[in-house]
């Protein structure tokens, strides 16, 4: 029972982990695949520079740099098969010296990262803001480039208990909150353990306004009190002191800003069990492969959470210890060859024990689907194939992921293992080398749910009909920059990179899960171009810097219309407009009137 009980507890914190891994990395962080050499040698690019601090002015050796090639039009929230990204690395040599050669043609981003430093993009305000991005011609040569990488911020402090004593091997996480799936989380960025004198070491920290969040980490297996009375244990703390997040203090961090005596006083307070049973477990199901585990409701219901799993007897009974006061989820998990979920439940904590909890057992089930095309793609272009269509359920609740499906050549598709919870369904309809098609219509039964969150915690049920139609829209265009000019590199045959700029096609309604919205970026001479965009009615935007979670905020969303370009585009249209770009301090100071902290 131990081993399978500690399986469980190393698969839910890898669960965690990869969760962050979402938010605080991405594809960069793999290995690079070279693009594809089609261009004849005459014609190969050439970019070249210099990586420098941010702070100082001085030049940096060993600078990873990296020249990531660029795909514009990307539709955001779309789920699919990754692939490798394309591009070239080198390291930047002891006078800071950097350099690619034989580049292929087309539009490409820069980035560089060091030690102490923040991964930085060309052109960058901020620490993971967008960059300049570079559109390169046959046989041109960009070269003379700043790349200037923004300093790490720094947090140190202790962890000590009520009686001002150090604490070993506690978790400190570092948390902020961010738009996600449609909803404001409190999201975890980083993590480290304090050592044997309590102290703690919070590196590579972006500017911003952080949480910081102490708790013990249990296994199961550790010993705990049997004997059903109530106890007294350390919970998981906020900065300085508080046990929930409403009395918390948030830290604000300042680029390259070292903050030392950052003390967290982790406290001890009287915790309570939760006594249940389960029903509806099937004979055959082994209790030494089940748990009980609980996890935070609300907005901390992304973040993890420290009592161990409860302990499934042979009678089908479970007790979980150590539960301070509050709202929680109760899952159970099964471990019997694979891991599934098996029933989600929520339940509050208040001031006793709370008993004859009865979780009811809601078996996973199979949901049936069919896509269908309608309408013929335009004359020259290939027919987007069926068997080339992904479908994903992404819960919109927490971080566990529901499953996926290809659709079959016929467009039928099955996702298994489908698990009570609530959920937003996405389709992906890759576009590359094909006409493209966007979704039409999403009907449950008699129900359409395109946008709408799937309630599916009563189980999976009926036959989902996807509809895809031929005729996806083009919003072309430009933006009116007189400072792109001004700030361009120096080169010979170089053309000058527009000022950084992120355009984004918002629709008037987003899909359940924060996604349905556009972004693109634009080339050397200020323009850009959104393909494959579904028919619809939306507004445009051009950002000199933008957060584009933020975007999910409705508040934010509604101040910013008349910042921008109202666009209803038809089935198969190609439309042109202008946009005028929204600076950074005006974007902040947007922000700031509507109470919201900047990320």
């Amino acid at each position: 029972m131990l081993r399978n009980s500690l399986k469980l507890a190393i698969f839910l914190t890898l669960l965690s982990c990869l969760g962050r891994s979402q938010i605080i990395f991405n594809p960069r962080g793999e290995q690079l695949k070279a693009p594809p050499s089609t261009t004849p040698p005459d014609q190969l690019c050439v970019i070249s520079g210099r990586a420098t601090d941010n702070q100082s002015g001085q030049p940096f050796r060993k600078v990873s740099v990296r020249l990531i090639r660029r795909n514009s039009g990307t539709r955001v929230g779309t789920v699919g098969a990754p692939s490798a990204e394309e591009g070239y690395a080198t390291t930047s040599d002891f006078n800071g010296n950097f350099r690619f050669e034989n580049v292929e043609p087309g539009e490409y981003a820069l980035s560089g990262q060091r030690l102490g430093y923040l991964r930085t993009e060309y052109g960058s305000k901020r620490a993971s803001g967008p960059g300049t991005t570079f559109s390169l011609r046959p046989g041109q040569q960009l070269t003379s480039l700043a790349l200037v990488l923004l300093p790490q911020s720094v947090i140190t402090g202790k962890v000590i208990d009520d009686d001002g004593d150090p604490l070993n091997g506690v978790s400190i996480q570092v948390l902020n909150r961010r738009w996600m799936r449609g909803t404001l989380r409190l999201l975890p960025q980083s993590n480290a353990s304090s050592n044997d004198l309590g102290e703690f070491r919070l590196a590579n920290l972006a500017p911003g306004k952080y949480y910081l969040a102490a708790q013990m980490v249990h296994f199961q297996g550790e010993s705990t009190t049997t004997s059903g009375r109530a106890e007294t244990r350390p919970v998981r703390t906020f900065y300085p002191e508080a046990i929930n997040l409403e009395t918390a203090t948030p830290i604000e961090v300042k680029p390259g800003q070292d903050i030392p005596g950052i003390n967290i006083r982790m406290h001890s307070v009287q915790t309570y069990h939760i006594r249940g049973r389960i029903s509806g477990l099937s004979a055959d199901e082994r209790t030494d492969r089940i748990s009980v585990n609980i996890s935070a409701r609300g907005e901390e219901s992304f973040t993890q959470f420290g009592p161990q799993p409860g302990i499934i007897t042979k009678e089908r009974t479970f007790e979980i210890t150590g539960v301070p006061p509050g709202s929680y989820y109760l899952s159970i998990y099964s471990m019997g060859g694979r891991v599934r979920s098996l029933a989600h439940q929520e339940i509050d904590v208040g001031s006793a024990d709370v008993n004859e909890v009865v979780l009811n057992i809601i078996p996973s089930a199979a949901m049936h689907g069919h896509v269908a095309l309608s309408g013929a793609p335009p004359a020259g272009t290939a027919a987007v194939e069926l068997a080339s269509i992904h479908i994903s359920l992404a819960s919109t609740e927490n971080f566990r992921s529901g499953s996926n499906a290809q659709v079959k050549e016929d467009g039928s598709f099955v996702i298994e293992n489908v698990l009570p919870g609530k959920y937003a369904l996405n389709i992906f309809v890759p576009g590359t080398g094909q006409s493209g098609a966007y979704v039409k219509s999403v009907r449950l039964g008699q129900q359409e749910i395109q946008r709408r969150e799937l309630d599916l915690t009563n189980g999976a049920s009926g036959q989902v009909e996807v509809i895809l139609s031929y005729g996806t829209a083009e919003l072309s265009g430009s933006v009116h920059n007189t400072q792109a000019a001004s700030e361009a590199p120096q080169g010979s045959q170089s053309a000058s990179p527009a000022s950084p700029a992120q355009i984004v096609l918002l629709p008037d309604t987003l899909n359940a899960d924060g996604s349905g919205f556009y972004v693109g970026t634009l080339t050397a001479v200020g323009i850009f171009s959104i393909k494959q965009v579904a028919p619809g009615r939306y507004h445009a935007y051009a950002f000199e810097d933008v957060n584009i979670g933020d975007l999910q905020n409705p508040d934010l969303a509604k101040a910013l219309e008349n910042r921008g370009i109202e666009v209803e585009l038809r089935q198969g249209e190609q439309k042109q407009i202008q946009l005028s770009p929204i600076s950074t301090d005006e974007y902040q100071q947007l922000l700031a009137r509507l109470g919201i902290e900047p990320q």
